[in-house]
């Protein structure tokens, strides 16, 4: 019975998440998009409105406490692209450079999360560090940390080791 529970949790996870880069393939097709557009050329030309892809290392995260939800604000130094195309995206396989130009914010909201939980992933993720891949729009500037970082309205992002 165990064996059978497994294999039946295997072909749903399969199928989950070949339906998650389905949609991501099909989001990707939709916008048009400039690999090489970073957050300090989104703020020197005014490009606010923008669509982007970007990739970036986790520097930070603040957790605020909304009436009936929280917001995680994940604060990412950005990191240009080497390789880049919508399959490697897709993939978890694109690579990026020991540089970039820039700092972005992706936020997201949850109704669900406890402020416990999301204070053992705010540590987890600060731990590990991971990088974090985002499709969405260039929204505004917040000042943080002294710093200058595009605020995004994300239609998907992920984490992924480099």
């Amino acid at each position: 019975m165990k064996i059978i529970m497994t294999i039946l949790s295997f072909f749903i996870l399969t199928s989950l998440f070949s339906q998650k880069m389905e949609k991501t393939e099909k989001l990707l097709d939709s916008l048009n998009i400039d690999f090489n557009l970073t957050p300090n050329q989104i703020i020197k030309n005014n490009l606010f409105g923008t669509n982007i892809v970007w990739a970036g290392k986790l520097e930070s995260i603040d957790i605020s406490n909304m009436k009936d939800s929280l917001q995680i604000f994940f604060y990412c130094k950005h990191f240009n692209f080497d390789t880049v195309s919508k399959r490697l995206i897709i993939d978890k396989q694109m690579k990026l450079k020991y540089k970039g130009s820039g700092s972005f914010i992706v936020s997201i909201i949850s109704s669900e999360m406890t402020m416990k939980d999301a204070n053992e992933l705010k540590n987890t993720f600060e731990r590990q560090a991971p990088y974090i891949l985002t499709i969405g729009k260039a929204v505004d500037i917040e000042k943080k940390f002294k710093k200058n970082y595009v605020n995004t309205m994300s239609y998907t992002f992920y984490t992924f080791r480099k």
